[in-house]
């Protein structure tokens, strides 16, 4: 599912047409799973990447809380960039007032 998903990612990113954005949502219990997929993304494909933490409640009803992540996690998710894809494109329609 990784590789599609880069495949994919790749795909966009070779696009003159679109801006490609991904958001690593941080299960706590894999975090460093994501975080190891976060910067492979990041050495194959050119985009902006943000790695989200995820919340409890979220999708059943309600969120409560945010789950819990050590300082050091915490520091990463913040400090953690793709790379600007560099392409000239106009704004999107929705930032139009």
């Amino acid at each position: 599912m990784k590789n599609h998903f880069t495949e994919v990612a790749k795909t966009l990113e070779s696009s003159k047409n679109t801006r490609l954005h991904v958001n690593v949502m941080m299960d706590p219990q894999k975090f460093n799973d994501c975080y190891l997929y976060a910067q492979r993304l990041k050495e194959q494909v050119k985009c902006s990447i943000a790695l989200q933490p995820l919340f409890e409640g979220f999708g059943h009803g309600g969120i409560t809380q945010k789950y819990n992540y050590t300082d050091k996690q915490e520091s990463l998710m913040k400090s953690f960039r793709g790379w600007p894809d560099e392409k000239n494109l106009p704004e999107p329609r929705s930032f139009w007032i």
